[in-house]
């Protein structure tokens, strides 16, 4: 066993004894608590949680219901088929090529439509179908 020495334990006892070369001993840390402060500062906290809170539900809650839109109500695919539907009637009003190299081209759709009532038109009643089809 280990050999017990009063010198040894005087020393570890020493540590909290102050010297009269420290000067005036300090205050206890704890002795003056600010009460305010402390309060203050906790319903800083507690407030400031709370804002988190909320604005995160009221992300969340956007989120969710622009995606559930998206997603069961399809207005990702209505966008995309409005888009094509634009751009389809505007091919049907306009003049263009459809193939440059076999030299085919588009025509406003009502202008083709009184094209074909012209060529149906043209044909008289003996005429078979053969004759309105080689015009």
């Amino acid at each position: 066993m280990s050999e017990h020495n009063d010198d040894h334990h005087e020393h570890d006892e020493q540590w909290h004894q102050h010297s009269s070369e420290e000067g005036a001993p300090q205050e206890e840390h704890t002795s003056h608590v600010n009460a305010t402060g402390l309060a203050i500062t906790f319903l800083a906290m507690v407030f400031g949680v709370a804002f988190v809170i909320i604005v995160l539900v009221v992300y969340f809650n956007s989120y969710s219901s622009r995606f559930a839109s998206e997603r069961l109500e399809g207005t990702k695919s209505a966008q995309e088929y409005l888009a094509m539907r634009a751009e389809m009637k505007q091919r049907l009003s306009e003049t263009g090529w459809s193939d440059p190299e076999t030299g085919a081209v588009h025509i406003p759709i009502e202008q083709a439509m009184e094209m074909v009532v012209g060529e149906y038109a043209a044909v008289t009643p003996g005429d078979g179908p053969e004759v309105a089809s080689s015009r």
